[in-house]
């Protein structure tokens, strides 16, 4: 089932925390049924009467495929997804640069809906999946407010929207140590051009997240089972979300090779891949690589 998309102010101005998604995590291994005081009091996740930090990291788990999440009359309905429990199982403290790879990941995912291609994050989406021939190579808060209003029909709060979202990749608490985006972010300097996009970590060791990525998207995007390389990465944003040269996509499609994921043929004018697995197969293998 393809996860929804999530309301563009979903993050109420709160950077996702490893420590309370990790808190969630593990409550949610046995489905729950709680409000958001309730699911407060036991993960220590910080709440208040109109606001506070429990569904904001509830929709950041559930945007990245960890937990499944429902809200009827106040109270949340949450659950393991196949991959939360696979994350429980390796990383409960969500510690590790694989975890912190998957969960910007799948953030950046989209999926195909019709003739339509939907971004399940849509600031995710806008800056990661397609923004690579769209921004200067360093870019300032101003930048990315401009390309998000051209790209959603959404005008009130952009500043507060964009700024919760680079603040993401600038916190040692959050999503920083993916490298995804490098230099320097200061909300007080809107117009700084200080920021720059960088290709993701090409070690093996987050190569079966990759693989499974890969597979993920493919079969997201409803890709036939045998279909051309470049058409894949090019379609669904891949290239964008990675900033890959040929031949670390080459590596990666050697080692999927070598694994029994993919089989491959060159053709005139490109590669041609075949899938042998599904998504289903590779989720539990994400953390093989860890020494």
């Amino acid at each position: 089932m393809k996860a929804s998309q999530l309301n563009i102010n979903f993050s109420q101005s709160f950077v996702f925390e490893y420590k309370y998604g990790a808190a969630l995590i593990r409550l949610a291994e046995s489905e729950i049924s709680m409000d958001k005081n309730e699911i407060s009091a036991v993960t220590g996740i910080p709440t208040g009467d109109s606001s506070g930090k429990v569904e904001p990291i509830i929709h950041y788990l559930t945007g990245a495929g960890v937990i499944s999440s429902e809200k009827k009359s106040g109270r949340w309905t949450i659950s393991l997804t196949e991959l939360g429990v696979v994350i429980l199982d390796s990383d409960p403290s969500l510690s590790e640069d694989v975890s912190h790879l998957l969960i910007h990941l799948m953030l950046c995912r989209s999926y195909k809906d019709g003739d339509s291609i939907v971004s399940i994050v849509e600031p995710w989406g806008v800056l990661f999946s397609g923004s690579s021939n769209r921004l200067d190579s360093f870019f300032s808060l101003n930048d990315f407010m401009l390309l998000l209003s051209e790209s959603i029909n959404v005008k009130s709060r952009l500043d507060r929207i964009c700024s919760t979202f680079l603040s993401t990749y600038f916190n040692e608490s959050s999503l920083s140590s993916t490298g995804a985006l490098l230099g320097e972010f200061d909300a007080k300097r809107p117009d700084g051009k200080s920021i720059s996009r960088s290709p993701l970590s090409n070690d093996k060791v987050f190569f079966p997240l990759y693989a499974y990525y890969l597979i993920k998207v493919w079969e997201d995007f409803g890709f036939s089972e045998q279909c051309d390389f470049q058409e894949i990465v090019s379609e669904t944003g891949l290239n964008s979300i990675f900033l890959w040269a040929p031949n670390v996509w080459d590596k990666l499609v050697q080692w999927m090779q070598e694994k029994g994921y993919l089989s491959s043929d060159m053709q005139t004018g490109g590669l041609l891949v075949i899938k042998t697995v599904s998504s289903k197969m590779l989720v539990k293998n994400i953390y093989d690589e860890l020494v």
